[in-house]
């Protein structure tokens, strides 16, 4: 798997390795072939690498993944006991998944308890996983083993927007993978991500107006030398 870099909160300035968190998650463990331990390592691999809200990730069906393009649909989310319809009109989107996850998802597939409402994350009983027994049994022992602080499951979405910026991904793409209702709402949340370069956008309004004149203005001196008293009298 490909390494992943730290990133820093803003709000703390904790800096999260997504790398060792994996690493420190469960995975699925079985005795006597019955499945005693839930994919945690797969579950917060998904988590870090779509951007998802836990409610979406816990409401997440095998139906919504379309296998052929390796696309993810969110429809549908499971928060405070129930199934219900995402946030906003904005919510519903599509997720390209990494080869890898892909891949571990399959797998996962044939191991996976079966229920009712075919969900790809459920608890050992096929049934939605409680967003406490999520914490308290799979993310927050993670943190623990990984030697990190500790921090909301909420940050791992957090994780996926400041990845994805520091990788040069334009803030509007960002925006719509993060299911914002608006891109100026990213940008106001991650502004302090954008690198600090040199803006060309100047060079290239000049480029327009200028032309091929350009270079000869690109030849002028950076310094002007102050004429001389006897230059000025002959200039007069």
């Amino acid at each position: 798997m490909r390494h992943l870099s730290a990133t820093t909160s803003r709000r703390s300035g904790f800096r999260l390795q997504p790398s060792a968190l994996r690493e420190a998650a469960t995975p699925a463990s079985y005795r006597g072939g019955e499945l005693i331990t839930n994919n945690y390592r797969l579950l917060i691999s998904f988590a870090v690498f779509t951007g998802c809200r836990v409610g979406e990730i816990l409401g997440a069906a095998w139906s919504h993944i379309d296998w052929e393009t390796g696309q993810f649909h969110i429809r549908r989310t499971f928060k405070e006991g129930r199934f219900q319809e995402p946030k906003t009109r904005t919510s519903y989107r599509r997720l390209s998944l990494p080869t890898f996850l892909l891949k571990e998802l399959r797998v996962w597939r044939l191991a996976c308890p079966r229920g009712p409402y075919d969900l790809i994350f459920p608890n050992l009983d096929g049934r939605p996983m409680s967003h406490s027994n999520l914490l308290t049994r799979g993310f927050n022992p993670a943190l623990k083993r990984a030697g990190l602080r500790k921090i909301r499951f909420h940050d791992l979405r957090h994780t996926f927007a400041s990845l994805m910026i520091s990788n040069g991904e334009d803030i509007v793409r960002v925006s719509r993978l993060m299911g914002h209702a608006t891109a100026s709402f990213t940008l106001n949340v991650y502004s302090h991500m954008l690198p600090r370069e040199h803006d060309p956008s100047g060079d290239r309004l000049a480029s327009l107006v200028f032309g091929n004149k350009m270079e000869t203005v690109a030849n002028l001196p950076t310094r002007l030398e102050r004429p001389s008293a006897e230059n000025l009298s002959e200039s007069a």
